[in-house]
């Protein structure tokens, strides 16, 4: 499945991309696959269980908020789906509110250019701690294997479609943003202001941004904004720098002046309409 979506959205890229990329895809995809792969290798190091192990695990246990044999299995997967779902927004909202995480989390925000490779762009470390999260996650809930399976594979597509640098017609963007991200509402959270990356936060789902107000439709710089952070707009960086960047001792006032802030200017759209 991910090598599937992989070939599928980098089609619909090369055929009808939205914007014209600053950098060369080569460099920028070789960089990025390498880092996915050291993520994969590091997150297997650090937790040699998987989501789906775990669950097997878990539901041979007398715990576990979703196990429960009277439960109708459908309602048990709806609610895992949802459940996980909300832990990575909430996940995903604390890289952004906490300094220390957001050292990490910046690396997938560097990127001055969007496309489906973004997705993947990030620090091992933060895959680890992600990782790990997400089987504590499937531990507490002791979830239906099948449900875990489920939302792993719809996790996988959505990364990938999420970012996909590609122009999709008016009407199904609207239709598709009722309940999931499109790429030109998730491209809005990797806007180079820094109010505008505090939005959009959700893994799959648009419900938990818009019941906890962090929903933002469109830049409030109009349709073409730049997306990144501002101090890393000259180059695509290197594999070096952003794996030893968060690591490196913060220069004085530097966390405080790249983390995206709460607040900020008050986004267009957070509605239903």
């Amino acid at each position: 499945m991910f090598v599937a979506t992989f070939l599928a959205v980098a089609v619909w890229e090369t055929h009808r991309p939205s914007r014209e990329l600053r950098f060369p895809t080569g460099k920028r995809w070789g960089t990025h696959a390498i880092l996915y792969l050291l993520s994969g290798l590091v997150g297997r190091l650090a937790l040699s269980s998987g989501p789906i192990a775990v669950a097997l695990t878990a539901s041979n246990r007398p715990w576990g908020l979703l196990n429960s044999p009277s439960m109708p299995w459908g309602l048990s997967v709806l609610l895992t789906i949802l459940l996980l779902d909300f832990g990575r927004y909430v996940l995903h909202l604390a890289h952004h509110r906490i300094g220390f995480l957001w050292r990490f989390h910046q690396v997938h925000h560097s990127d001055p250019d969007f496309d489906l490779t973004t997705g993947v762009r990030g620090h091992p470390l933060e895959w680890a701690f992600v990782r790990f999260a997400n089987l504590a996650a499937v531990f507490l809930l002791a979830p239906p294997v099948g449900a875990v399976f489920i939302y792993e594979l719809l996790s996988i597509i959505h990364t990938f479609f999420s970012h996909a640098n590609a122009d999709m017609p008016d009407r199904l963007d609207t239709i598709l943003l009722r309940f999931t991200f499109t790429p030109n509402v998730h491209r809005v959270h990797h806007s180079i202001d820094v109010a505008e990356q505090n939005h959009n936060l959700g893994e799959i789902f648009t419900f938990w941004d818009r019941a906890f107000g962090t929903y933002q439709a469109r830049s409030c710089a109009g349709k073409m904004f730049a997306v990144g952070l501002k101090e890393k707009q000259d180059q695509a960086g290197t594999l070096t720098s952003m794996l030893l960047e968060p690591l490196a001792l913060q220069r004085a006032g530097e966390s405080q002046n790249n983390k995206p802030k709460a607040g900020g200017k008050q986004h267009l759209d957070s509605g239903f309409d």
